[in-house]
């Protein structure tokens, strides 16, 4: 059976940095490289994707209020380039900018959309809506939207040094439970502020930002139940269901959706600047319950999450039932 990535293979929910080189191996992980992945789920990740720049115009694209322009073009040019050297087959960057196969458009000049051929056909119908989406841009917007409906990933990029850093830029339509729109233009303490148990986090800061902007590349995962299988949960556009009051634990069960997030980093200390990806995959908890390993480290997992936590991951209520859920024989 095809199951997403499962980052539980120790059994614990955990907060902090957790980030490994690309080509590194861990006793949890296999090695990885590879910031942008394409699957069978591009077509209808890209229409989720433009379902959000459709309903919140202003809530997922955005650039920091006193972002660099030509710096910034300058990293957005950077990170097509990165793109098209991990998947040749996508994307190609010549002196007058990208093509990009799978949708068949190109930007001359960097500036100028052209069709120049028929989009893949799994792509037909959102590489229409793409064009006309693009045709009505110029400039940094054309230029990062047309990166952002690019990839599944969503993406940002954060600008040094690392004493002083800020959130420059986001394309970011499917985020997990934070508006992409309160973090704009602010620093790395200062967005993961909100995250239960951050302290690490904040203290490493400087560390952390350092190895972004000059190391790497990095990737981590991480992980959460969600009440429903939507891939949007920005709450200024989505707002899932509560778990009820009173529910059996299957019940609880067949409402339980397992998130993954993958995350990467990858510097361009020439620019001072570091992309940082998202990559998203969903599925029921009923599957992911089919492989006793995965239901029997994610139920430790739950079981052993404390009162902030369960209240940041939005389980507080639902925990016990999903947990005995998990541990009864199926």
């Amino acid at each position: 059976m095809n199951f997403i990535p499962f980052p539980l293979a120790g059994g614990r929910y955990e907060v902090g940095p957790a980030m490994r080189r690309f080509g590194q191996a861990t006793i949890d992980y296999p090695a990885e490289q590879g910031h942008f992945r394409f699957d069978d789920h591009l077509a209808g990740t890209l229409a989720a994707k433009l379902q959000a720049l459709r309903q919140a115009p202003g809530e997922s694209h955005l650039k920091a209020v006193d972002a660099d322009p030509a710096a910034l073009h300058a990293a957005l040019q950077e990170c097509f380039r990165l793109l098209a050297a991990e998947h040749p087959a996508v994307a190609a960057v010549g002196e007058e900018g990208p093509t990009l196969h799978h949708l068949g458009l190109r930007l001359t000049g960097w500036s100028r959309l052209e069709r120049v051929a028929e989009p893949w056909p799994a792509l037909a119908p959102v590489a229409e809506e793409i064009l006309a989406r693009l045709h009505r841009e110029k400039g940094l917007d054309l230029l990062g939207d047309l990166l952002g409906l690019s990839v599944q990933e969503d993406l940002a990029l954060v600008r040094g040094p690392a004493e002083d850093d800020l959130l420059e830029w986001l394309h970011v339509c499917l985020p997990s439970n934070w508006a992409p729109a309160e973090k704009i233009g602010r620093s790395f303490a200062d967005v993961h502020q909100p995250v239960v148990h951050s302290e690490r986090l904040i203290i490493s800061r400087r560390q952390i930002m350092r190895a972004m902007l000059q190391g790497g590349p990095f990737v981590r995962y991480v992980w959460g139940i969600h009440r429903d299988g939507a891939l949007c949960h920005n709450p200024r556009i989505h707002q899932a269901p509560p778990w009820p009051a009173v529910a059996t634990p299957a019940e609880l069960a067949r409402m339980a959706w397992l998130r993954v997030e993958r995350q990467t980093t990858h510097g361009f200390p020439g620019l001072d600047r570091a992309l940082f990806t998202i990559r998203y995959w969903v599925e029921p908890l009923t599957v992911t319950a089919q492989d006793p390993w995965r239901r029997e480290r994610l139920a430790t997992a739950l079981a052993a999450m404390d009162e902030e936590e369960l209240h940041y991951k939005g389980l507080t209520g639902a925990r016990e039932g999903l947990v005995a859920w998990l541990q009864a024989p199926h």
